[in-house]
């Protein structure tokens, strides 16, 4: 409504006076609440950030990140190694079913274990096709590195019915971690017969 009026305004000053020197310019302007025609200044419908401005949101970003991405690596951390735990929870089982299987009842040798780490473990060959018992269908392996690595599983050398099973764990405060680390781990977990 303004913006109209003020166009209006400026037609008629503009017929009236049919003088365009920059005077009368000048005078149609201070009609209008402008100083004068020459320092008419128009305001920015845009706004736009300083640099003072942009330094400081930047700087903000930078100290909320420092602050958060150790909870984000320490939530991966503990992630894996409840995988782990869960995987070694998964193994034992596996391992009761194939000493169910034995007669007389034994667990496997520990380099058994360690050649089917990502692959399926049967009493067949072909993974339980052949009517054989299936253990595990992929045993599992440590998520940690880039190439799976088996967990450290290791027999009892005077108790074939005994052994322990160890993961290593990230999370150096656990606390399920054990209280002297085994399977040179500098935290490990381990579980064993049950």
């Amino acid at each position: 409504m303004t913006k109209n009026l003020q166009f209006k305004k400026v037609i008629s000053l503009f017929l009236n006076t049919g003088d365009t020197r920059e005077g009368s310019h000048t005078k149609m302007y201070r009609s209008m609440g402008y100083p004068s025609g020459r320092t008419r200044k128009f305001k920015s419908s845009l706004s736009g950030f300083t640099l003072v401005e942009l330094l400081v949101v930047i700087g903000i970003i930078t100290l909320l990140m420092v602050a958060i991405f150790p909870n984000f690596t320490g939530a991966r951390q503990r992630a894996r190694d409840s995988q782990r735990k869960t995987d070694l929870k998964n193994i034992q089982t596996a391992l009761d079913l194939y000493k169910l299987d034995q007669k007389p009842p034994v667990y496997p040798l520990p380099t058994l274990i360690v050649s089917l780490c990502g692959k399926c473990w049967s009493s067949d060959a072909n993974c339980g096709v052949s009517g054989g018992n299936i253990y595990i269908k992929k045993l599992p392996c440590d998520p940690g590195g880039t190439t799976p690595t088996p967990y450290v599983y290791v027999q009892n050398a005077s108790d074939n019915l005994r052994y322990t099973l160890t993961a290593c764990l990230e999370n150096p405060v656990d606390p399920n971690k054990d209280q002297i680390s085994l399977g040179g781990c500098p935290v490990s977990y381990t579980v064993s017969e049950p």
